[in-house]
């Protein structure tokens, strides 16, 4: 009833008479323990008496607006993050890209001369340290081709293919360029 409310209430009295409203319900809506909104029930016909049942359900019904509304600003920022990464995702596919072919030029070059190098020097003193630089070079290119690889099997049309390939002497590779 708006002729109980307190006398603090002066000015919301006021606003409530000039719009001849005869009773006022409010109810919070709240999410833990956080105000994030109010819902008003107001009449402006005669008084009315809210029963104990009407203000239980009306409380069920803000508890469950507030989750609606704390669940939609939830999927709005999961689509804001959604987006930030699919961004980030790309612009790190473009640099992998570009890291890749500015990298691989010089290290071709490396593998290139260190290869010619070796069959010149027949059995130089070398040789060994000379192996070893074009072995790594390739293992080095090898790593970069798979970063690429890796980049582009994230765009949506690309297809993986399975092939069988010699796992022993894949092992056996790798295991000549480290010393034991």
């Amino acid at each position: 009833d708006m002729n109980k409310l307190p006398k603090e209430a002066r000015l919301t009295k006021k606003i409530f008479d000039f719009y001849q409203y005869k009773t006022f319900l409010g109810m919070p809506l709240i999410f833990k323990n956080e105000l994030i909104g109010l819902i008003s029930f107001i009449t402006v016909k005669q008084n009315y008496q809210w029963t104990n049942d009407e203000i239980t359900l009306l409380n069920i019904l803000c508890d469950n607006i507030s989750n609606l509304i704390v669940n939609y600003q939830n999927q709005e920022q999961l689509k804001k993050s959604k987006n930030k990464l699919e961004k980030m995702n790309q612009l790190k596919n473009l640099f992998i890209s570009n890291f890749s072919h500015e990298v691989k030029t010089p290290l071709n070059s490396i593998l290139g001369f260190s290869e010619l190098i070796n069959n010149d020097l027949n059995k130089s003193s070398y040789e060994k340290e000379i192996n070893y630089i074009y072995k790594n070079s390739v293992k080095l290119k090898n790593l970069i081709d798979d970063m690429f690889f890796i980049s582009k099997i994230e765009l949506p049309d690309y297809q993986i293919e399975l092939s069988d390939f010699p796992l022993i002497s894949t092992i056996e590779s790798e295991l000549n360029n480290f010393d034991f």
